[in-house]
Protein backbone atom coordinates (compact mmCIF):
# COMPACT_ATOMS: atom_id res chain seq x y z
CA UNK A 1 0.00 0.00 0.00
CA UNK A 2 2.84 2.40 0.89
CA UNK A 3 4.49 1.64 -2.46
CA UNK A 4 1.29 2.51 -4.34
CA UNK A 5 0.98 5.79 -2.45
CA UNK A 6 4.56 6.71 -3.29
CA UNK A 7 3.96 5.94 -6.96
CA UNK A 8 0.88 8.16 -6.93
CA UNK A 9 2.81 11.00 -5.33
CA UNK A 10 5.61 10.82 -7.86
CA UNK A 11 3.49 10.34 -10.99
CA UNK A 12 4.64 12.60 -13.86
CA UNK A 13 2.67 15.71 -14.76
CA UNK A 14 0.31 15.20 -17.72
CA UNK A 15 1.58 16.52 -21.03
CA UNK A 16 0.19 19.86 -22.15
CA UNK A 17 -2.02 19.51 -25.22
CA UNK A 18 -0.93 21.21 -28.42
CA UNK A 19 -4.07 23.36 -28.35
CA UNK A 20 -2.91 24.88 -25.06
CA UNK A 21 -0.27 26.85 -26.97
CA UNK A 22 -2.07 30.07 -28.04
CA UNK A 23 0.90 31.85 -29.58
CA UNK A 24 0.96 30.35 -33.08
CA UNK A 25 -1.82 31.54 -35.37
CA UNK A 26 -2.63 31.53 -39.08
CA UNK A 27 -5.23 33.88 -40.56
CA UNK A 28 -6.75 33.71 -44.03
CA UNK A 29 -8.94 36.29 -45.74
CA UNK A 30 -11.58 34.93 -48.12
CA UNK A 31 -10.85 36.82 -51.34
CA UNK A 32 -13.44 35.12 -53.57
CA UNK A 33 -16.72 33.56 -52.49
CA UNK A 34 -19.09 31.69 -54.81
CA UNK A 35 -22.05 29.38 -54.35
CA UNK A 36 -21.30 25.66 -54.66
CA UNK A 37 -23.22 24.27 -57.64
CA UNK A 38 -24.57 20.78 -58.33
CA UNK A 39 -23.96 18.29 -61.14
CA UNK A 40 -26.54 15.55 -61.33
CA UNK A 41 -26.83 14.20 -57.78
CA UNK A 42 -23.45 15.60 -56.78
CA UNK A 43 -23.00 18.83 -54.82
CA UNK A 44 -20.38 19.95 -52.37
CA UNK A 45 -21.34 20.98 -48.87
CA UNK A 46 -21.75 19.57 -45.39
CA UNK A 47 -24.03 17.17 -43.57
CA UNK A 48 -25.40 19.84 -41.24
CA UNK A 49 -28.03 17.73 -39.49
CA UNK A 50 -26.09 14.44 -39.20
CA UNK A 51 -28.85 12.64 -41.07
CA UNK A 52 -29.23 11.09 -44.51
CA UNK A 53 -32.44 10.98 -46.50
CA UNK A 54 -35.51 12.96 -47.47
CA UNK A 55 -37.01 12.85 -43.97
CA UNK A 56 -33.99 14.50 -42.38
CA UNK A 57 -34.44 18.01 -43.67
CA UNK A 58 -38.02 19.19 -44.11
CA UNK A 59 -38.67 16.68 -46.88
CA UNK A 60 -35.88 17.90 -49.16
CA UNK A 61 -33.45 15.34 -50.55
CA UNK A 62 -29.75 15.32 -49.74
CA UNK A 63 -26.79 15.42 -52.10
CA UNK A 64 -23.67 13.30 -52.34
CA UNK A 65 -20.39 15.20 -52.25
CA UNK A 66 -17.74 14.90 -55.00
CA UNK A 67 -15.74 12.81 -52.50
CA UNK A 68 -18.62 10.36 -52.01
CA UNK A 69 -19.99 11.64 -48.69
CA UNK A 70 -23.77 11.18 -48.43
CA UNK A 71 -26.25 13.39 -46.61
CA UNK A 72 -24.95 16.72 -47.95
CA UNK A 73 -27.24 19.65 -47.12
CA UNK A 74 -27.01 22.36 -49.79
CA UNK A 75 -30.54 23.26 -50.83
CA UNK A 76 -29.45 26.64 -52.19
CA UNK A 77 -27.66 24.83 -55.02
CA UNK A 78 -31.07 23.80 -56.35
CA UNK A 79 -31.97 27.46 -56.82
CA UNK A 80 -28.92 28.41 -58.86
CA UNK A 81 -30.24 27.41 -62.33
CA UNK A 82 -33.36 29.53 -61.76
CA UNK A 83 -31.37 32.42 -60.30
CA UNK A 84 -28.87 32.41 -63.15
CA UNK A 85 -31.69 33.01 -65.61
CA UNK A 86 -32.70 36.21 -63.82
CA UNK A 87 -31.20 39.50 -62.72
CA UNK A 88 -30.19 37.75 -59.49
CA UNK A 89 -27.34 36.12 -61.42
CA UNK A 90 -25.36 39.31 -60.72
CA UNK A 91 -25.33 38.70 -56.96
CA UNK A 92 -21.99 36.87 -57.00
CA UNK A 93 -20.31 39.69 -58.89
CA UNK A 94 -21.90 42.19 -56.50
CA UNK A 95 -20.54 40.15 -53.60
CA UNK A 96 -17.07 40.15 -55.17
CA UNK A 97 -17.19 43.93 -55.51
CA UNK A 98 -18.20 44.18 -51.84
CA UNK A 99 -15.22 42.01 -50.87
CA UNK A 100 -12.77 44.10 -52.88
CA UNK A 101 -14.20 47.28 -51.34
CA UNK A 102 -13.81 45.95 -47.80
CA UNK A 103 -17.55 45.67 -47.11
CA UNK A 104 -17.53 41.87 -46.77
CA UNK A 105 -14.30 40.58 -45.24
CA UNK A 106 -14.68 37.06 -43.90
CA UNK A 107 -11.76 35.27 -42.32
CA UNK A 108 -10.76 31.95 -40.90
CA UNK A 109 -8.21 31.68 -38.11
CA UNK A 110 -6.20 28.74 -36.81
CA UNK A 111 -4.99 29.13 -33.25
CA UNK A 112 -2.46 26.86 -31.55
CA UNK A 113 -1.23 26.22 -35.06
CA UNK A 114 2.07 24.41 -35.63
CA UNK A 115 2.07 22.46 -38.88
CA UNK A 116 0.18 23.11 -42.16
CA UNK A 117 0.20 19.42 -43.11
CA UNK A 118 -0.47 17.42 -39.94
CA UNK A 119 -1.39 18.99 -36.61
CA UNK A 120 -3.14 17.03 -33.90
CA UNK A 121 -4.89 19.96 -32.23
CA UNK A 122 -5.87 23.37 -33.58
CA UNK A 123 -8.66 25.76 -32.67
CA UNK A 124 -10.60 27.06 -35.67
CA UNK A 125 -12.37 30.40 -35.87
CA UNK A 126 -14.60 32.09 -38.43
CA UNK A 127 -15.01 35.84 -38.22
CA UNK A 128 -15.33 39.19 -39.91
CA UNK A 129 -12.56 41.73 -40.39
CA UNK A 130 -12.55 45.46 -41.08
CA UNK A 131 -10.29 47.41 -43.40
CA UNK A 132 -9.78 48.46 -46.99
CA UNK A 133 -7.82 45.78 -48.86
CA UNK A 134 -5.17 46.70 -51.42
CA UNK A 135 -5.90 45.25 -54.85
CA UNK A 136 -3.10 44.04 -57.12
CA UNK A 137 -2.71 44.62 -60.85
CA UNK A 138 -4.55 41.38 -61.56
CA UNK A 139 -7.62 42.60 -59.68
CA UNK A 140 -7.07 40.26 -56.73
CA UNK A 141 -6.58 41.21 -53.09
CA UNK A 142 -2.90 41.16 -52.19
CA UNK A 143 -1.71 38.72 -49.56
CA UNK A 144 -0.09 39.60 -46.24
CA UNK A 145 -2.27 42.60 -45.38
CA UNK A 146 -3.32 43.49 -41.84
CA UNK A 147 -6.92 44.12 -40.80
CA UNK A 148 -8.87 45.11 -37.71
CA UNK A 149 -10.47 42.31 -35.74
CA UNK A 150 -14.18 42.61 -34.98
CA UNK A 151 -16.13 40.98 -32.18
CA UNK A 152 -18.06 38.91 -34.72
CA UNK A 153 -16.36 35.54 -34.50
CA UNK A 154 -17.10 31.98 -33.52
CA UNK A 155 -14.68 29.24 -32.49
CA UNK A 156 -14.54 25.46 -32.49
CA UNK A 157 -11.82 23.85 -30.36
CA UNK A 158 -9.71 20.74 -30.83
CA UNK A 159 -9.86 20.23 -34.58
CA UNK A 160 -6.97 18.65 -36.44
CA UNK A 161 -5.11 19.09 -39.71
CA UNK A 162 -4.72 15.92 -41.77
CA UNK A 163 -2.82 16.00 -45.07
CA UNK A 164 -3.19 19.77 -45.21
CA UNK A 165 -6.95 19.81 -44.59
CA UNK A 166 -8.76 21.03 -41.50
CA UNK A 167 -12.49 20.64 -40.93
CA UNK A 168 -14.63 21.98 -38.11
CA UNK A 169 -18.34 22.28 -37.45
CA UNK A 170 -20.61 23.75 -34.81
CA UNK A 171 -20.25 27.46 -35.60
CA UNK A 172 -23.03 29.94 -34.84
CA UNK A 173 -22.27 33.37 -36.20
CA UNK A 174 -23.95 36.70 -36.85
CA UNK A 175 -21.89 38.79 -39.27
CA UNK A 176 -22.96 42.35 -40.15
CA UNK A 177 -22.26 43.09 -43.81
CA UNK A 178 -23.10 45.82 -46.30
CA UNK A 179 -24.28 44.78 -49.73
CA UNK A 180 -26.53 46.58 -52.23
CA UNK A 181 -26.62 49.58 -49.86
CA UNK A 182 -28.27 47.41 -47.23
CA UNK A 183 -27.00 46.65 -43.74
CA UNK A 184 -27.54 42.91 -43.38
CA UNK A 185 -26.82 40.62 -40.46
CA UNK A 186 -25.80 37.27 -41.93
CA UNK A 187 -26.93 34.67 -39.39
CA UNK A 188 -25.27 31.29 -39.86
CA UNK A 189 -26.39 28.38 -37.68
CA UNK A 190 -24.89 24.89 -37.54
CA UNK A 191 -21.97 26.30 -39.51
CA UNK A 192 -19.08 24.27 -40.86
CA UNK A 193 -15.81 24.97 -42.64
CA UNK A 194 -13.28 22.96 -44.63
CA UNK A 195 -9.89 24.49 -45.37
CA UNK A 196 -7.26 23.06 -47.72
CA UNK A 197 -4.07 24.89 -46.74
CA UNK A 198 -1.28 25.76 -49.15
CA UNK A 199 2.38 26.42 -48.54
CA UNK A 200 2.11 30.15 -49.28
CA UNK A 201 -0.24 30.88 -46.39
CA UNK A 202 -3.38 30.87 -48.50
CA UNK A 203 -6.06 28.25 -48.93
CA UNK A 204 -9.15 27.14 -50.74
CA UNK A 205 -12.14 25.66 -49.07
CA UNK A 206 -15.80 25.56 -48.28
CA UNK A 207 -17.95 27.23 -45.65
CA UNK A 208 -21.58 26.36 -45.10
CA UNK A 209 -24.47 26.41 -42.73
CA UNK A 210 -28.14 27.19 -42.37
CA UNK A 211 -29.23 30.75 -43.17
CA UNK A 212 -32.69 32.22 -42.49
CA UNK A 213 -34.44 32.84 -45.79
CA UNK A 214 -35.47 36.27 -44.50
CA UNK A 215 -31.81 37.33 -44.55
CA UNK A 216 -31.54 36.54 -48.26
CA UNK A 217 -34.84 38.24 -48.98
CA UNK A 218 -33.65 41.40 -47.23
CA UNK A 219 -30.94 41.63 -49.90
CA UNK A 220 -33.19 40.77 -52.84
CA UNK A 221 -35.86 43.33 -51.96
CA UNK A 222 -33.38 46.19 -52.14
CA UNK A 223 -33.93 48.74 -54.90
CA UNK A 224 -31.11 47.32 -57.03
CA UNK A 225 -33.05 44.10 -57.67
CA UNK A 226 -36.16 44.08 -59.85
CA UNK A 227 -39.34 43.47 -57.84
CA UNK A 228 -40.50 40.66 -60.11
CA UNK A 229 -37.17 38.88 -59.65
CA UNK A 230 -37.32 39.31 -55.88
CA UNK A 231 -40.85 37.93 -55.75
CA UNK A 232 -39.91 34.92 -57.87
CA UNK A 233 -36.91 34.15 -55.67
CA UNK A 234 -39.10 34.64 -52.59
CA UNK A 235 -41.36 31.81 -53.77
CA UNK A 236 -38.40 29.58 -54.62
CA UNK A 237 -36.78 30.12 -51.23
CA UNK A 238 -39.90 29.14 -49.34
CA UNK A 239 -40.19 26.00 -51.44
CA UNK A 240 -36.52 25.09 -51.02
CA UNK A 241 -36.14 25.83 -47.30
CA UNK A 242 -34.79 22.61 -45.82
CA UNK A 243 -33.64 23.44 -42.29
CA UNK A 244 -35.57 23.85 -39.05
CA UNK A 245 -32.88 25.40 -36.88
CA UNK A 246 -35.05 26.28 -33.88
CA UNK A 247 -36.85 22.92 -33.95
CA UNK A 248 -40.38 24.33 -33.97
CA UNK A 249 -41.44 22.31 -37.01
CA UNK A 250 -41.30 25.25 -39.43
CA UNK A 251 -38.66 25.26 -42.18
CA UNK A 252 -37.50 28.88 -42.27
CA UNK A 253 -33.83 28.29 -43.05
CA UNK A 254 -31.98 27.10 -46.10
CA UNK A 255 -28.72 25.19 -46.23
CA UNK A 256 -25.98 26.48 -48.46
CA UNK A 257 -22.31 25.99 -49.15
CA UNK A 258 -19.91 28.66 -50.37
CA UNK A 259 -16.62 27.91 -52.06
CA UNK A 260 -13.79 30.30 -51.31
CA UNK A 261 -10.22 31.13 -52.12
CA UNK A 262 -8.20 32.77 -49.38
CA UNK A 263 -4.94 34.61 -49.01
CA UNK A 264 -2.74 35.05 -45.97
CA UNK A 265 -3.67 37.92 -43.66
CA UNK A 266 -2.96 39.33 -40.22
CA UNK A 267 -4.83 41.12 -37.46
CA UNK A 268 -3.64 44.26 -35.75
CA UNK A 269 -2.70 43.59 -32.15
CA UNK A 270 -5.28 44.75 -29.64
Amino acid sequence: MIGLLLMACTAPEPEVAVCDNPDDTRVGLMTTITVARFDGEIADGFDLDDKVGDSSNCGMGDWTSPEGVEGIDNAFARLMPALESTEAAALESILQEAINNGLVLLTYELSSYDDPVDDACVDVGIGAAEGIPVIGGDGAILSGQTYDRTDQESWVADADIVDGRVEANGFDLAIPIQILDADIVLDIAQGAIRIDLDEDGGAEGLVGGAVPIDVILNVLYEENVDDSVAEAVDSLLHLAADMDVDGDGECRDISLALEFDATSAFYFED
